[in-house]
């Protein structure tokens, strides 16, 4: 299990930081109680330039049924993920190369729920997890698309959060635990439109460490 330290409310739900992350800023939702949907928007930073980060890989709702989606940051720093099941809590995560991940918590209200954080870099010298191989398959009968990868721990245990995240398409796939150091998982191309979509592969590691690159997949669903 992480490490934690620090929390801040953000619509009285508290987000916990992974250690070594500085402290996160968030605003409060502008509410549309009519809507049966919310979207999470922000703004993500560097903790010691406070300059926006581009290309970092958002996901929300890890392993929540009805959620599982991806978004990316802009040239701004920028990110909207839409259309998220309204809840009072649901894990949030942001990768990029040369950081430490994020994880926070937060609620997603009708509306828009503005949660803007700050991201710190990884100058440690520590063995990280490393991806060795990967998979992506186009999806066979039944619809479903089969990816995977081989993953090494680092010099610490390995977190629970290993997937492929797809900020193109807006969804991320959890990678299970297979034999050995094999980690597999499937995503059902049900409605999905037609396209080439990239997915970046990401293995985590206790205490916010990650792989220190995403090999990347392009494929067509």
């Amino acid at each position: 299990m992480k490490r934690l330290v620090s929390a801040l409310i953000l619509a009285g739900a508290a987000l916990p930081l992974c250690a070594n992350a500085p402290a996160a800023h968030a605003s409060g939702p502008h509410a549309r109680p009519a809507a049966a949907t919310g979207t999470l928007s922000g703004v993500i930073t560097d903790a010691t330039t406070h300059k926006p980060l581009a290309g970092v890989l958002l996901t929300v709702g890890y392993l929540t049924k009805g959620y599982q989606r991806a978004g990316e940051t802009d040239a701004n720093g920028h990110y909207t993920i839409t259309n998220l099941p309204v809840t009072t809590g649901i894990d949030a995560y942001a990768f990029k190369a040369g950081y430490f991940y994020f994880h926070g918590f937060s609620a997603i209200h009708a509306g828009t729920t503005t949660y803007s954080h700050i991201m710190a870099r990884d100058t440690t010298s520590v063995v990280h997890p490393k991806i060795l191989s990967f998979t992506a398959m186009p999806p066979q009968s039944g619809g479903m698309a089969h990816f995977g990868m081989r993953a090494v721990k680092g010099n610490g245990p390995f977190s629970f959060e290993m997937m492929a995240i797809s900020p193109s398409l807006g969804r991320l796939v959890v990678l299970g635990h297979g034999a050995a150091d094999h980690y597999d998982g499937v995503l059902s191309t049900s409605g999905v439109k037609s396209g080439m979509y990239t997915f970046y592969y990401v293995a985590t590691q206790e205490n916010c460490f990650e792989n220190k690159t995403f090999p990347s997949a392009r494929l067509h669903l």
